[in-house]
């Protein structure tokens, strides 16, 4: 699901996404990827400060 919602900045590894590249910019779809992740594995951070998951 989170690889489907950000292609560009995640990949999926057999059944897991995982990241393209080690860092990438923290537009609206990586967070969307890290707020619907069942297993709450995305942490999205603009200059050093946790952006994502959003609070709901």
């Amino acid at each position: 699901m989170c690889a489907a919602i950000a292609p560009d900045a995640l990949t999926l590894d057999g059944a897991h996404a995982r990241p393209v590249a080690e860092e990438t910019a923290p537009d609206e779809n990586v967070l969307d990827a890290a707020d619907v992740c069942p297993a709450q594995a995305i942490t999205v951070r603009a200059d050093g400060e946790v952006v994502g998951p959003r609070p709901d």
